[in-house]
């Protein structure tokens, strides 16, 4: 069993390194419903862990561009984002965090960063859970330096307010 789960892990980590360096539209056809089934409630945990491991190594390692022509990567985002187990919901907010380590400074103020991107790790730094939204904070201090001061003023100081008020969570 541990060998399956090895040659497993070894094929995720294969597909995280290529699937940047193929075309999106090969991403879309091959990878993206294979995908998408196992992010589905109906299977196990193990293998929809194994969807989400696939999900986001996809979403992180496709060119920022590639979530403009595909929205659907991101979407996948968005399922594990609202999951009810809190513990995949984190998973997403580590996502984010790392996602934006690695592009915030490309991305922010892009149309995708403002109608898809903020708007989810807003949601996340809200969640009911504190572990979901201490890990969205920390994604969202990966692209402050980046944000414009509307965006602070506006979205940002909003959440945070609102974080401190919740059940005094803070």
């Amino acid at each position: 069993m541990a060998g399956n789960k090895n040659l497993i892990n070894a094929w995720i980590d294969v597909f995280r390194n290529v699937v940047g360096k193929v075309k999106t539209n090969i991403v879309q056809q091959v990878a993206l419903k294979p995908i998408q089934e196992l992010l589905n409630k109906k299977h196990a945990m193990i293998k929809r862990q194994k969807g989400i491991e696939l999900a986001t190594a996809m979403a992180m390692n496709v060119k920022p561009s590639a979530h403009d022509d595909e929205p659907m990567f991101m979407k996948l985002i968005r399922v594990i984002c609202s999951d009810t187990d809190y513990k995949i919901r984190a998973i997403g907010a580590v996502f984010f965090k790392d996602f934006f380590r690695q592009c915030g400074a490309e991305i922010v103020g892009t149309l995708h960063y403002e109608n898809v991107l903020l708007p989810e790790i807003i949601e996340l730094v809200n969640d009911e859970e504190t572990y979901v939204s201490v890990e969205a904070l920390e994604g969202l201090l990966e692209v402050l330096e980046h944000c414009d001061v509307e965006t602070i003023e506006e979205e940002i100081i909003p959440c945070v307010l609102k974080l401190i008020e919740v059940g005094n969570r803070i």
